[in-house]
């Protein structure tokens, strides 16, 4: 069996490339983090939620449901509390890599996306 052989200008961009990887990695997750880390959580149900802020109405996010949010669009129902029930609508989220809000379209026909943060816990 033989092994092939890299010269140095291969193995530098092959370790450049890994490196690249790994601190686009590593924002991405700490934009996650900053997404979701002391945030305020509700308790809706059964249910643990984020609420979001400057929405028409309360919206609150299921914290289970926060963590399928990529920055691939996905309907994902919200909450909001009427007189007598807890409600759901559903919405077209995404997140992006250079932002810590979440992105939010509610028409998923004709998109247009808001931006939009969690309420921070005091």
């Amino acid at each position: 069996m033989s092994e092939k052989k890299f010269t140095e200008e291969e193995k530098n961009k092959i370790l450049q490339e890994l490196d690249e990887e790994r601190v686009l990695l590593q924002k991405q997750q700490e934009l996650e983090k900053k997404r979701t880390h002391n945030k305020k959580i509700y308790k809706i149900g059964s249910k643990k939620c984020y609420k979001f802020l400057l929405m028409e109405r309360e919206y609150y996010l299921d914290i289970e449901e926060c963590k399928k949010i990529s920055s691939k669009a996905r309907l994902i129902a919200l909450y909001y509390k009427t007189f007598d029930e807890v409600k759901s609508k559903t919405y077209l989220i995404k997140t992006q890599v250079y932002s810590d809000k979440f992105f939010i379209s509610d028409d998923p026909i004709r998109v247009y996306f808001k931006e939009y943060t969690l309420e921070n816990d005091k």
